[in-house]
């Protein structure tokens, strides 16, 4: 009997072993990611923004928007993976809410990210140089400028 129980040890060991570094590669892969990234354009001073747009997902699908004309694609492989990175590099939790530079009726970027199923929003003023951002959010924020201006109808 002593024998029997004892070939199960390896077997529930590996299991075990199996479910520990699946459970860690989840939450790096989390954290590496993103699900959803948009932004538009809004405020001036009919409030409409500049009907500027931008959507990526997960996978790299993008879309986007300048007023009335709307494209889709697909990001490469090395953007995509650019962007995964940039967005990693953001503390999320010390983003505010609010970039907002002085003067009215700019336009201003609104930013919502999704990472592990949880929405950050922040809304960033055309007025602010994208230096003047924390320096993660900026060369996020740059990129994507890049990205609209690569892929934009």
């Amino acid at each position: 009997m002593r024998t029997i129980h004892m070939t199960w040890w390896p077997i529930l060991a590996a299991g075990l072993i199996g479910w520990i570094a699946h459970t860690g590669q989840t939450k790096a892969d989390e954290k590496a990611g993103f699900d959803k990234l948009a932004v538009s354009s809004s405020g001036g001073f009919a409030g409409t923004g500049s009907g500027k747009g931008l959507t990526i997902d997960a996978k790299g699908q993008i879309v986007t928007k300048a007023r009335d004309k709307q494209k889709k694609g697909e990001l490469k492989k090395d953007e995509l993976d650019q962007l995964k990175k940039l967005v990693a590099a953001v503390d999320w939790k010390g983003i505010k809410a609010s970039y907002m530079g002085k003067g009215a009726d700019f336009f201003q970027d609104d930013l919502a990210v999704t990472v592990g199923g949880k929405t950050f929003e922040t809304h960033i003023s055309e007025a602010l140089k994208r230096k003047d951002l924390p320096k993660e959010l900026g060369a996020l924020m740059e990129y994507l400028d890049k990205l609209y201006d690569g892929y934009k109808p």
